[in-house]
């Protein structure tokens, strides 16, 4: 069971000092923010694939990973490509998961 599990959303559980921390902020900005970075990136990137899951279903989730590491094999994996490889698995619109979970392409601050 992950922690935070009880029925909601983990995101909520989450605690962001300010609005450019993203899970997918870069690691020198990372790197930079000091003690408590990897509870941040560890937990909430968790929390993401947890509350993913809850959106797709357990075996479409699991059915789209497995594509998702087929296709990326030996490759270089992208945060855009995970997102467009989840939208493909649903017909639900992700954009506000992506939101909530502060899952972000393009320039980290």
């Amino acid at each position: 069971m992950l922690i935070g599990d009880h029925g909601a959303s983990c995101a909520q559980d989450v605690v962001w000092e300010d609005d450019t921390e993203a899970v997918t902020n870069s690691m020198d900005y990372w790197a930079a923010y000091g003690p408590g970075w990897s509870r941040l990136v560890y937990f909430n990137g968790a929390c993401v694939l947890h509350d993913l899951e809850r959106v797709l279903g357990g075996p479409a989730m699991a059915a789209m990973l497995k594509r998702y590491a087929r296709d990326h094999w030996y490759g270089v994996s992208t945060t855009a490509e995970f997102q467009q490889a989840a939208q493909a698995a649903t017909p639900t619109d992700l954009t506000p998961f992506w939101r909530e979970h502060r899952i972000r392409t393009g320039t980290a601050p």
